[in-house]
């Protein structure tokens, strides 16, 4: 009987260490198998101009240890205020991915008032959080048109293992005018990574970004691969194909010769040369 009551106590006391451990944790972090997370970092689009109708912006989040490194397989719950809109997570898991980021997309509708909408990016069951204020303001002017130009249509890898190209999205209004603030997204597909998915126009209603493809990205046994890249604007879009040919051989040298070679030119004269 006495060791059956020392066994109860031994027990007892080991439940009470365990209660006392777990309440001095600390509530504001979480802990995954990556490591601790300390803290998580929002990234919105900036304030920008949008024509009436519904509106997509893409949010993303990134859970960071104390040496500001991404950890993977963090939960992360996002919420808007006033709640307005609708939020779609890529995944039903809605945890971070290998780099520690998770983007989702927020959709609203835009009327004829500004919008004042805090994002809230939250590590589920912890009180980490991080918010920021996303700001709308209805566009005035109608677009007129939205025009998307790559640099090159063509891309050559040759023994680079990666090629980039510029896109330049344009958005005019009915007298050729650029319009100025109005947020642009860009997309590519199947392969393609874009390096600015969304920003703002400038005063000529100009927005570029760079489109990168990799030697992998062209499937084996193939020599040339098709993407499509589009710029998008509530319901106003424009695309474009890009071919991307992988070069199996690389030239020693390339030869020129000009037709005339040389031409005698006095005062503002011009001439021309043909290059082949």
């Amino acid at each position: 009987m006495k060791k059956l009551m020392a066994i109860l106590v031994i027990v007892g006391l080991l439940s009470v260490l365990f209660i006392i451990n777990c309440s001095n944790r600390n509530p504001a972090s979480s802990t995954t198998a990556a490591g601790l997370v300390e803290q998580i970092s929002l990234t919105i689009p900036p304030a920008f101009k949008a024509p009436s109708g519904l509106q997509t912006v893409q949010i993303t989040a990134a859970a960071l240890d104390a040496n500001g490194a991404g950890l993977p397989n963090v939960p992360v719950q996002f919420s808007v205020s006033p709640q307005m809109g609708q939020i779609a997570y890529s995944d039903t898991l809605h945890q971070t991915n290998a780099a520690g980021n998770i983007t989702v997309n927020y959709t609203v509708y835009v009327d004829t008032s500004i919008l004042l909408i805090t994002i809230t990016a939250k590590v589920l069951n912890s009180e980490i959080q991080d918010s920021k204020l996303l700001t709308i303001t209805p566009l005035t002017q109608a677009i007129a048109s939205l025009t998307l130009d790559p640099k090159s249509s063509v891309l050559w890898i040759g023994q680079n293992t990666t090629i980039t190209d510029t896109l330049t999205a344009t958005i005019k209004d009915a007298a050729g005018n650029g319009i100025s603030g109005v947020l642009v997204s860009f997309n590519a597909a199947p392969v393609g990574l874009i390096q600015n998915i969304s920003d703002t126009t400038n005063n000529g209603g100009v927005f570029k970004s760079l489109l990168t493809v990799r030697q992998e990205d062209i499937p084996s046994g193939q020599n040339a691969i098709t993407t499509t890249v589009s710029a998008s604007v509530g319901i106003h879009t424009s695309s474009d194909n890009i071919t991307v040919i992988r070069q199996t051989t690389v030239p020693d040298n390339i030869d020129i010769s000009a037709n005339p070679a040389s031409m005698k030119l006095a005062g503002t004269q011009e001439g021309q040369s043909e290059l082949t």
